[in-house]
């Protein structure tokens, strides 16, 4: 499905694009909100919303709305994924391919933290250049290495100005005694967060990740009833949220982005790619380097990738696909800092160093792989210009170009989107 959306979606791009400007932008200008918030829930796969009763306020915002089940850009991973979400376009053109890289094999993994790493102009940035201020709102610090903005709120980084009207963050000893609470508190902050950098700091074009979900997923699996329960506090934050935007008389102007990054998978069994190499004869940072995020590993090889290494790779017990940079060209994942390959893991496996967190139990769910259960996350936009419709096939490089759409900015017909204005959101 993935790799015939990428191939599809844009043949008539530019035939829509006339179209709106033709027809549907005068309209949106005469509407357009003024505040518009990004929100990217971490970890939330598509059918976590069968978790929630049918009088949430999430599934009342998607029946009011825009909604539908959308794909993540692969890798299926957070820093993947939000370069995508932030920027419209794939892993090729941000730069942007998981939590490290290799520049020198001597020199060993690197962090993509900074900047620069990002190639291509964030919603933010586009912000910003009209005079916008902009905020930042997450649950996870390292996100913002990699964004520009105004204004930062995280749990390890906020102005003072606003820390007398924050709450105070959990404390750490609750994160060993309750851990789901530690991380529904957390969330709680964000939110709390948000408010302020509204109200206090006046932003009004707002990125947001929420952490929660993801945390408490990975540790116990997409299933377990601490998972159901951090989809449930996010809805009641969700709740608390829009009343805010009501009593501030910002609910009718305020456009409202709701997404993931990835989902989660189950997994219980741990894959040891590392000790499998060494056994096989290869010397971890003499012959190769190896990042593991979940279902994915990231392999480089300081020589040639030869077809028995390829068929070596293959036949290891819970790898079910190896991706070659061929490969990775195709899935639009292919730039300078791509690993020479990359390792999927089979269903209930994940990636280790070690096998105890694995076989504890002390970790049930991953992502990083092209199976729905990671690939598919919820799109949905609710406020101005929006029509109550279902969204039929949508990537989340879409998002930002509809934003611009929706806000009736011009950038989104003069700037280099991969991403579409998605149809279903033309009055």
């Amino acid at each position: 499905m993935f790799k015939n959306q990428i191939m599809n979606k844009f043949v008539f791009l530019s035939v829509l694009l006339v179209i709106a400007v033709l027809v549907f932008l005068p309209s949106v200008q005469a509407q357009m909100p003024s505040l518009a918030i990004l929100i990217v829930i971490d970890g939330w796969r598509a059918d976590y919303i069968e978790y929630l009763e049918e009088d949430s306020t999430f599934k009342k915002l998607a029946e009011d709305g825009a909604y539908g089940v959308g794909s993540v850009t692969f890798v299926s991973s957070t820093s993947s994924a939000h370069g995508s979400i932030f920027t419209g376009v794939y892993p090729d053109r941000h730069g942007i391919t998981g939590k490290r890289y290799v520049d020198d094999f001597d020199d060993g993994l690197q962090r993509f933290d900074g900047l620069s790493f990002v190639q291509s102009p964030t919603l933010l940035d586009i912000a910003s250049d009209r005079g916008e201020k902009t905020a930042f709102v997450s649950g996870k610090s390292g996100i913002g290495h990699r964004i520009w903005t105004d204004i930062r709120v995280t749990y390890d980084n906020y102005p003072d100005s606003l820390e007398e009207y924050l709450p105070e963050l959990p404390p750490m000893t609750l994160r060993s005694d309750d851990f789901v609470k530690y991380y529904n508190l957390h969330d709680n902050w964000i939110f709390a967060g948000l408010k302020e950098v509204i109200t206090r700091k006046g932003a009004t074009s707002i990125f947001v990740n929420i952490a929660g979900p993801d945390v408490i997923g990975h540790a116990y699996g997409p299933y377990a009833d601490e998972t159901k329960e951090s989809v449930l506090n996010f809805d009641r934050d969700l709740a608390d949220f829009v009343q805010f935007l009501k009593d501030e008389d910002l609910y009718d102007e305020t456009l409202l982005v709701i997404t993931a990054d990835h989902g989660m998978s189950y997994v219980d069994k741990p894959l040891l790619i590392n000790d499998i190499l060494i056994d096989e004869g290869y010397e971890m940072r003499e012959d190769f380097l190896c990042a593991m995020d979940g279902n994915a590993a990231y392999l480089w090889f300081r020589h040639e990738i030869t077809e028995e290494l390829l068929s070596f790779l293959e036949n290891i017990e819970g790898v079910e696909q190896v991706l070659t940079q061929e490969d990775m060209h195709e899935l639009r994942l292919l730039h300078e800092r791509s690993p020479d390959v990359i390792l999927i893991a089979e269903e209930r496996y994940m990636f280790q160093a070690a096998p105890l967190l694995v076989e504890l139990g002390y970790t049930r769910g991953s992502h990083g792989s092209l199976r729905d259960e990671d690939m598919l996350v919820p799109i949905l936009f609710h406020g101005p210009n929006v029509p109550t419709t279902t969204i039929k096939e949508s990537v989340v490089v879409d998002i930002v170009p509809s934003i611009l759409f929706l806000r009736a900015w011009s950038e989104v017909f003069t700037l280099d989107f991969d991403g579409i204005v998605l149809p279903e959101l033309y009055k």
